[in-house]
């Protein structure tokens, strides 16, 4: 089966998880043509921490239909666009709604449509077009899908592609013919988004965990003699990740106890974070990491005792650093937010805690500092769970076959 991936930007430094759905199908048996519907660096090819982050794989079997800005396949485009319109009223239709949603909603879907409109030949030779996401990535699917007559299907993840605006979704969904949730939590936000319509929608609608390769990752035992108790947090160092209330925590904790954090990550929090850690006199017990490449990730979480994720409002949906924690034995300390709950167990792989509440980090850093055997039990627990729910190769099967009934 040829599926052609319509995506944001590809290849990106945080883009591991989208690199683990293209191996797992094509392992199942896809071949598979990546159109990126922005303009990448190059120079990320020859990034020894992206190459390690991508596994050294992706340019090997994954083609890149670059159409750059400005570049003749984009002036092409261009033309077929303007060659459309004039028979396709509903692209107007949709450039309507984009432009009803925000001005650079508006500009940033007409910068992609030339793309769109040149990777029609091309994409002619595929047998499913797949959308990685469910905004921009979803609506250049659904024209490509309507005017080639080759079927679609679209992940939906979370707050930039269905939670926060759905920009034309309901007609995107409607067409789809599988739509992709990472969790459970997102079936039911669509069941709320369009109740008059959920029947027809329910049977398109599979649950699809993103996996791990859980053969690469090897949980590495504790130093149990390590008096320190060791905090890790990965994401991007924004205010949607939560950083401040960890670190705030982390302060509180610190005062009786010993203890380390390591900030993997970076972001616009970044200096008011180290002000902060200046201020309150923890220099020597934060590590600010920097953008880290997934091996060092790993590497980082296996040294702590617990990973935290502190979201304070939905955003991820399930964030893919929980799942990488959780296969490597780690206790996990997050918030009670969209699909989180669906992987952490309460009190048994992890604790789940009340969003924007320091005072509950605090304390469950304490908790499982103080019972490190409990500790120890969530992280095995949760590499258990990982097993069963975060295998890659047999998700990712299983997605193949369901996109393979519709050649």
């Amino acid at each position: 089966m040829k599926i052609a991936l319509i995506t944001s930007k590809y290849p990106r430094l945080n883009g591991t998880f989208i690199q683990r759905e293209i191996n797992g199908l094509k392992n199942a048996g896809a071949k598979i043509t990546i159109f990126p519907l922005y303009d990448v660096d190059k120079a990320l090819f020859n990034n020894k921490n992206v190459l390690s982050t991508f596994e050294n794989e992706q340019v090997e079997w994954c083609k890149i239909v670059d159409c750059r800005f400005l570049s003749l396949r984009y002036f092409i485009g261009f033309l077929k666009f303007f060659k459309s319109v004039s028979y396709d009223y509903e692209i107007l239709k949709i450039i309507s709604a984009y432009y009803k949603s925000g001005f650079l909603d508006f500009l940033k879907f007409l910068y992609s449509l030339p793309k769109i409109f040149y990777w029609e030949k091309k994409i002619k030779e595929s047998s499913h077009i797949l959308s990685f996401w469910g905004n921009y990535s979803a609506t250049a699917s659904y024209i490509l899908s309507k005017n080639l007559n080759i079927p679609y299907s679209t992940y939906l993840h979370a707050g930039t592609d269905l939670y926060r605006k759905q920009t034309y979704l309901f007609q995107k969904l409607i067409l789809a013919k599988r739509i992709i949730c990472v969790c459970d939590f997102n079936r039911k936000f669509i069941k709320k988004l369009y109740p008059k319509y959920y029947n027809k929608l329910k049977n398109k609608i599979i649950i699809h965990h993103l996996g791990l390769d859980l053969k690469k990752m090897i949980a590495v035992p504790l130093n149990e003699k390590d008096e320190k108790f060791r905090v890790c947090f990965v994401g991007a160092l924004e205010e949607y990740k939560g950083p401040m209330y960890i670190l705030e925590a982390f302060k509180m904790f610190i005062e009786n106890h010993k203890g380390h954090i390591y900030l993997c990550g970076e972001g616009s929090l970044k200096i008011k974070l180290k002000n902060y850690v200046e201020k309150n006199n923890l220099t020597n017990h934060v590590s600010f990491m920097g953008n880290c490449s997934n091996e060092l990730v790993n590497r980082t979480i296996s040294r702590c005792h617990t990973l935290v994720h502190a979201s304070p409002y939905i955003g991820d949906a399930v964030p893919t650093v929980i799942k990488e924690a959780m296969s490597l034995s780690r206790a996990v300390i997050a918030t009670e937010v969209a699909g989180i709950p669906e992987l952490v167990c309460n009190d048994e792989s992890g604790v789940i805690i009340p969003p924007q509440n320091t005072h509950a980090i605090a304390k469950n850093f304490e908790n499982l500092h103080l019972d490190r055997a409990k500790c120890k039990k969530m992280g095995e627990k949760g590499r258990h769970i990982s097993q069963i729910k975060f295998n890659l190769w047999k998700n990712t099967k299983i997605l193949f076959n369901e996109l393979y009934k519709f050649i």
